[in-house]
């Protein structure tokens, strides 16, 4: 799963105009699901933003995204 999420960003992230919306699904951050259920997930986000990981948001849903700047 890490190859398709990471293909995935590279692939259209440079698409996604400033103030466009990049949602992560596969992040599953309710506290009501097991956030480790997608780890290839977390990992290609981790390693695809680096240093702007830390700049994903919650929805009021439990789906992670990120404006892009």
């Amino acid at each position: 799963m890490v190859i398709c999420i990471s293909l995935t960003l590279e692939s259209l992230f440079h698409l996604v105009q400033p103030g466009g919306l990049i949602v992560l699904d596969d992040f599953l951050a309710s506290n009501t699901v097991d956030k480790d259920c997608f780890p290839g997930a977390r990992i290609a986000a981790q390693e695809f933003f680096c240093k702007d990981y830390d700049h994903l948001q919650v929805s009021m849903q439990g789906t992670y995204f990120m404006i892009k700047s």
